[in-house]
């Protein structure tokens, strides 16, 4: 065999040795996994699946599990929000900061539990004490629903706000459609340190103070 021969045959065999080294370090990339992202606190409360018909817009109360959960950092977010608001210079602004948004679509209602925000101090504690024994007990709160609007779901409509002021006093009236359905609830006021503030609700399910003494 002649020597330019087998120079030929070295350099086909190097050539193949080359491409069998390289085709073992390589390996496929492995297909991206399709294992659903996992959600630390479930999807919002006005997600909904998709269908071919249009359904009526529903806002839901807030998760049970992120009420239960605010309350550890409750009073000092109750404090921060209870020293802004200009709404409480007056009983109707103050119901009007409350109720004005809830028509809107997008709203996902007030943060309730806050309650140095919307209560009178004697109301507030006894909403605060069951809000934590039934965190303690892992149970559901007594307050079970927005209180606001008197319904776990709503889609308000037709809002009308009065009231009526005597003195460090109020009684405000609040009408609407929720769902189609008329509603009355009437809310009992009271000038604080911190401005106007809900000594009761009463809607058509109940009063809020009757809960309490249960």
């Amino acid at each position: 065999m002649s020597a330019s021969s087998r120079r030929a045959i070295r350099r086909c065999w190097c050539a193949a040795a080359t491409a069998t080294a390289i085709s073992t370090r390589i390996r496929p990339r492995s297909a991206t996994s399709t294992r659903p992202r996992s959600r630390l606190i479930g999807p919002p409360s006005s997600a909904r699946p998709r269908c071919c018909t249009t359904a009526p817009r529903v806002r839901s109360v807030p998760s049970r599990r992120l009420i239960l959960a605010a309350l550890g950092v409750l009073p000092a977010q109750a404090w921060a929000q209870a020293q802004t608001p200009k709404e409480t210079l007056t009983p109707e602004s103050f119901l009007r900061g409350i109720y004005t948004p809830y028509p809107n679509q997008d709203f996902k209602g007030q943060p309730f539990w806050q309650v140095d925000r919307f209560f009178a101090p004697d109301l507030a504690r006894a909403i605060e004490a069951d809000m934590r024994e039934a965190k303690r007990r892992g149970e559901v709160p007594k307050l079970d629903g927005d209180p606001f609007v008197d319904s776990q779901d709503w889609d308000i409509a037709k809002l009308a706000i009065s009231v009526k002021t005597d003195g460090p006093k109020a009684v405000g009236l609040v009408s609407f459609e929720n769902q189609g359905k008329p509603t009355e609830i009437t809310l009992d006021l009271v000038r604080t340190g911190m401005g106007w503030r809900i000594t009761d609700i009463k809607a058509p399910s109940g009063t809020l103070s009757e809960l309490y003494k249960k």
